[in-house]
């Protein structure tokens, strides 16, 4: 996993990961990107929130779990945040199964709180404190 860091906003700061694909522990002179993740960060609250998409031909091999894992470790770790959420549609329940998988808690549903391709659609909320975080090590 490449992890960049983009210059810091007034009030954000992105952190985003490129997941490529296994390739033996070597280096190659190529690479191509399969999925993307990233934490905004929201300085005011020291929380931030996790976001992620992963190529449909690389779904279902654990890569987003994995950067997940990886990711929110470094929002706790590294970039110190005391909480860190996410969402997804509620038509999309494996997305929901990543961020459980991470240790994420189920927060909340926000009814026909989205509009997508002209139709409305629910957010299922999930979210993750420090001290939750550490416990599980």
């Amino acid at each position: 996993m490449i992890i960049d860091r983009a210059s810091r906003t007034s009030e954000k700061l992105k952190t985003c990961a490129h997941l490529l694909p296994p390739n033996g522990g070597f280096f190659l002179s190529f690479a191509y990107v399969i999925g993307a993740i990233c934490i905004a960060f929201y300085q005011p609250f020291d929380h931030g929130e996790l976001a992620y998409w992963i190529g449909k031909p690389y779904s279902n091999h654990g890569y987003c779990t994995e950067a997940a894992k990886g990711i929110v470790r470094y929002a706790f770790e590294e970039m110190r945040l005391n909480r860190v959420f996410a969402r997804h549609f509620g038509k999309n329940p494996a997305s929901g199964k990543v961020m459980a998988k991470v240790g994420m808690k189920y927060e909340g549903t926000l009814r026909q709180h989205a509009k997508k391709q002209g139709k409305y659609e629910d957010l299922v909320y999930y979210g993750l404190l420090k001290e939750e975080h550490l416990s599980m090590k």
